[in-house]
């Protein structure tokens, strides 16, 4: 080999190439002769792995780097400890091993997969604080690239939820020991929001003070009837409830009948009073009561074969 110096720098020169250059600026250059860098490399660099507590790349002090875990698996290390790893995957681990830290109760830890899920676990304490410096979304949901829902900040004091951003979609807010409906947009709005629709009903709302409502309607289908065979149209569970109101509509082409029940009974034997009967012509059907296993029937007997079409309205004590 051959060496070379001409007053600006320094060169070593190998088989007719420079294979190392120090400029006049102090610059090294391995495979260049004209370093841009304090130090400058056109090919790989290799070192040892090193561990965590002695890094094998250090960076500012004998125990912060990089360090070859295993199983090509690279280790970042802070004070002697590593504190995040890249693994074979390309999954991004911080704080733990695994790339299921929720789902495996890791005392702590984040995991970014390459597929684009995260994950992150907490021992203490909320594992995820997002902010918003003023109202608005803080949490946008997308499928497909389309905005589906968000979280968000309202008057700086609460969080408004919208499930369904498309237009009359609905969302819900907080406010003082209460729970509000909204627009699509986070507003607040009233008469304009349903709980529930024809079809997709929930089963039982548990209230401890008054129900208000301006209108009590009953969207079921009801009961057809094409005999004068007597048919449960309604029934409830005898161990809940002691007594019952029912309201009855009886329609029958165009003739409708209305009437009410109110029902008690003791568990083996059910009895009902019949009153405020009502109707555009005579009585489509008769109406009583029965026991039937652990349920309470209310059965009607259609005055016709005709097709009777029964709805039921029940206020249960």
């Amino acid at each position: 080999g051959n060496t070379l110096g001409n007053g600006q720098g320094f060169k070593i020169n190998v088989n007719n190439g420079d294979r190392l250059a120090i400029d006049s600026s102090g610059n090294v250059g391995i495979g260049t002769s004209s370093p841009n860098a304090q130090l400058q490399l056109t090919d790989d660099i290799w070192t040892g792995a090193g561990t965590a507590a002695d890094p094998s790349v250090k960076v500012g002090d004998n125990n912060t780097g990089l360090y070859y875990v295993g199983g090509n698996v690279l280790g970042v290390t802070t004070n002697g400890t590593e504190r995040m790893r890249i693994d074979s995957g390309g999954n991004l681990l911080v704080g733990c091993t695994d790339t299921t830290p929720a789902r495996n109760n890791d005392a702590g830890g984040m995991a970014f997969t390459a597929g684009g899920r995260l994950e992150v676990s907490q021992s203490g304490g909320p594992s995820a604080d997002f902010n918003r410096s003023n109202d608005g979304d803080v949490v946008r949901i997308l499928s497909a690239g389309i905005a589906v829902g968000s979280i968000a900040a309202r008057g700086g004091a609460v969080t408004t939820l919208i499930l369904d951003p498309r237009t009359n979609g609905v969302g819900i807010t907080g406010t003082a020991n209460a729970i509000l409906p909204t627009t699509n947009t986070g507003g607040i709005t009233s008469t304009a929001v349903d709980l529930g629709a024809a079809g997709y009903a929930y089963r039982d709302l548990h209230l401890s003070g008054a129900a208000k409502t301006d209108t009590i309607a009953n969207e079921s289908t009801g009961t057809t009837t094409t005999s004068t065979t007597q048919t449960a149209v309604a029934t409830f569970a005898k161990a809940d409830y002691d007594s019952a109101k029912v309201v009855i509509s009886a329609k029958s082409g165009t003739d409708v009948y209305s009437t009410e029940l109110l029902i008690v009974h003791n568990g083996t034997t059910a009895s009902a009073t019949e009153y405020g009967q009502i109707g555009t012509g005579s009585a489509l059907a008769t109406f009583d009561v029965d026991i039937s296993g652990s349920n309470v029937r209310v059965l009607a007997t259609a005055a016709s074969s005709t097709s009777t079409v029964f709805k039921v309205t029940k206020t249960l004590l």
